[in-house]
């Protein structure tokens, strides 16, 4: 053992093992100690979707089941996303996922504008105001129009790629 690690750990050496052993116990009492929450049964929960911990999927999920009554397939099939593509994003919270991605499911969950905001930031994006796409989308999530055909139209119209339909 060098001089250095004798003056740091005072002669000994911690074991890796124990300091994860102790490092577990901490967290177990910390655990502990924090307080329980009891929510009424009859009082729905509102979701805090400002919280900065939840995900990409995190926030779907909390739209798809407080929106649309956990009717997944609707809200993939109005996405033009396959089912193989929505459950990889549902069942794994690190999944990375296009902007197109993120935007297509925003319009399918009929999200305000602050709403895509959010869930574009949780995935990781935002709308550029130089971009001509982004222009539109920022366009039509401020008309309300949620429909992916109208959206594919003022797409075309600029000479943009449309979104294609899933089988």
């Amino acid at each position: 053992m060098s001089v250095a690690m004798q003056a740091v750990c005072g002669g000994a050496v911690p074991r890796k093992r124990h300091m994860k052993y102790r490092f577990g116990r901490l967290l177990q009492r910390r655990a502990a100690d924090l307080p329980t929450i009891d929510l009424p049964e009859n009082k729905p929960r509102k979701p805090n979707l400002h919280a900065a911990n939840l995900s990409f999927a995190a926030r779907v999920i909390i739209w798809v089941r407080d929106r649309y009554a956990n009717n997944a397939p609707a809200i993939y099939k109005a996405a033009y996303l396959s089912r193989k593509t929505y459950s990889a994003i549902i069942s794994d919270e690190n999944h990375v996922v296009s902007k197109r991605t993120a935007i297509q499911l925003a319009f399918a969950l009929r999200l305000t504008r602050e709403e895509a905001d959010l869930l574009l930031h949780a995935a990781g994006y935002h709308l550029s105001r130089s971009v001509v796409e982004d222009m539109i989308f920022d366009a039509c999530l401020e008309a309300n129009i949620h429909n992916l055909e109208d959206v594919n139209h003022f797409l075309l119209a600029y000479e943009c790629r449309p979104f294609v339909p899933q089988d």
